[in-house]
């Protein structure tokens, strides 16, 4: 009687098919996760920058309340020689100070141009685009100014928006500034 015995040649055509069929599945999950890293990487190298530009939207306020006392002026600003940062407006500021306010916030949209912020050769971001010699980025900044009816503190609000993959995405970011000196 003859026994039967494996090819001994090595695996069989199905056992094969059977392995690749695994290799193949193992690949595709992990080249998902590797592109879902990816993907989540970029979206949060993103809300990183855009949660540092609103916080320097809010230390850019505080520190033109700063500037203000170190000029005897209302810490405010809404006496000379002070710049005013009350009045419950929308501003468009950059490290080089404010650049614009408008009295009613509707005025200025967050995705204008106006917004938009660009990048000098020094790496700062900016709202000039110095005639188009400073490249623009996908980060858009303003921030609102409303004032306590009892003159006790200002609130601040920084917006920064941009769009990632078609989608708008914002962060805020809040605070209250006392005359605390």
């Amino acid at each position: 009687m003859k026994i039967l015995t494996k090819n001994q040649g090595g695996f069989t055509m199905m056992e094969l098919t059977v392995v690749i069929t695994i290799i193949i599945f193992g690949l595709l999950g992990v080249s998902s996760l590797v592109i879902q890293n990816l993907q989540a990487q970029s979206v949060n190298k993103e809300y990183l920058i855009a949660s540092m530009l609103a916080q320097e939207g809010l230390e850019l306020v505080r520190n033109q309340r700063d500037n203000n006392w170190l000029r005897q002026a209302d810490w405010k600003g809404a006496a000379s020689p002070g710049i005013d940062i009350v009045q419950d407006q929308t501003y468009i500021i950059d490290y080089r100070g404010f650049t614009e306010a408008e009295d009613d916030p509707d005025l200025i949209d967050l995705g204008s141009d106006a917004t938009k912020l660009y990048q000098d050769p020094n790496g700062y971001y900016t709202t000039d685009s110095d005639s188009g010699n400073n490249p623009d980025t996908a980060y858009y900044r303003i921030i609102h100014i409303t004032e306590d009816p009892d003159d006790n503190f200002i609130g601040a609000s920084s917006t920064v928006m941009w769009e990632n993959r078609g989608n708008i995405r914002t962060y805020q970011v809040d605070t209250i500034f006392y005359d605390w000196r």
